[in-house]
């Protein structure tokens, strides 16, 4: 556990979901699967043969092209759109769990009286799915999907509508995410404090110290000795 700057007294933790709460792999996973499903059935290959190509793809070459890739790698362009595969990958019903030390982390914060709340990028039906079938509504007071807003973080307007939804002075507020590059550099100058949690996609990742969360932890249990 790594801090540097002392904190305010708080009153709302805000969270990120993707890699903080749950394992995003996860649904990666699931909406592999439901593609893998169409795919198969259109080239005669077995779905589980599919699905080790998407994961194989994604790993050497990350998002952005992964079903443009699989298309071309087996023949099926023009007979499968990937705006149809998108549609499949992202309305696929999932399966999630929340990480261990976020279920007792959320509880533990409930029991204490803090306002609790969510802000999270990325499309908001996406999104809203994974928050139903990660159960947050039992532990949360409110929740901000930065999509209904037009934007992103790092914009302050997701986190500026997350205070409001709460009812908490950001001041008062600590937001917790996983990736540097976009989830505490607003915050910070919003006036809330951050910290990040070491796992993910992102956990080797080093930026500048104005990228940087407030205080650093290893698993989410640590949360409770840096705001006590």
């Amino acid at each position: 556990m790594v801090i540097t700057r002392a904190l305010r007294p708080l009153r709302a933790v805000i969270f990120d979901m993707d890699d903080t709460l749950f394992d995003e792999m996860q649904f990666v996973s699931g909406g592999f699967r439901a593609v893998s499903a169409l795919v198969a059935e259109a080239c005669q290959t077995p779905a589980e043969q599919i699905y080790d190509r998407l994961l194989a793809i994604l790993s050497r070459h990350g998002r952005g092209r992964t079903f443009d890739l699989l298309l071309q790698e087996f023949h099926l362009e023009g007979k499968i759109s990937v705006d149809r595969l998108v549609n499949v990958y992202r309305s696929h019903v999932p399966r999630l769990t929340l990480y261990d030390d976020a279920r007792c982390l959320l509880g533990a914060l409930k029991r204490e009286r803090y306002r609790l709340g969510l802000l999270t990028d990325g499309d908001a039906r996406v999104q809203r799915s994974k928050f139903s079938a990660l159960g947050l509504e039992a532990y949360l007071d409110g929740a901000v999907f930065s999509d209904d807003h037009g934007c992103c973080k790092p914009s302050a307007v997701p986190y500026l509508a997350a205070g409001e939804k709460l009812g908490v002075p950001l001041s008062e507020s600590v937001y917790i995410g996983d990736n540097p590059h976009k989830d505490f550099v607003t915050a910070r100058k919003l006036g809330m404090f951050t910290i990040r949690v070491l796992r993910g996609p992102y956990r080797e990742v080093c930026l500048e110290r104005s990228f940087e969360a407030d205080a650093r932890v290893n698993v989410l249990e640590e949360v409770l000795d840096v705001i006590s």
